[in-house]
């Protein structure tokens, strides 16, 4: 029973320890995250409710069941939406990590691709791995840097 305890402490500890975000990271909330977009475009944006209906219906337009429309405040808010493209099997994802300020094109999206390991027996399905956040309002276009 001692061993328990100690082991639920520990765990506790874990679960409550503050982590600080990245700098660029504040504010970041994901929305969507998958393999399956109808996105072609490496980077879209919606800074307003139109903006984000179309993108929305064009990202689910290949998604079943289809979802619905997230709520997103855009008086101080936007909508970043990254793909990388097709690919050939399952095993690729994108994660937006950070948006920071960039003078000369509005903002910087760093994103971290990762693809599967050579010897991965993986499914032969075409995807369209995407990530889609919403961010504090900038103005702008977006920059993709991939780390």
């Amino acid at each position: 029973m001692k061993i328990f305890g100690l082991v639920l402490a520990a765990a506790l500890m874990c679960a409550c320890r503050a982590t600080t975000p990245a700098p660029g990271a504040e504010g970041l909330r994901s929305l969507a995250r998958g393999y399956q977009s109808g996105i072609t475009e490496s980077v879209s944006v919606a800074r307003n409710e139109a903006e984000w209906r179309a993108l929305w219906s064009r990202h689910a337009a290949v998604v079943v069941p289809r979802p619905d429309l997230p709520d997103v405040d855009f008086a101080r808010d936007m909508v970043v939406c990254v793909t990388i493209g097709s690919r050939p099997t399952y095993g690729y994802s994108v994660e937006i990590n950070r948006i920071a300020p960039e003078p000369e094109h509005g903002f910087v999206i760093e994103v971290t691709e990762k693809q599967p390991a050579p010897d991965a027996i993986l499914s032969q399905v075409v995807t369209q791995p995407f990530h889609m956040v919403v961010t504090p309002r900038r103005d702008g276009a977006g920059t993709v840097l991939v780390r």
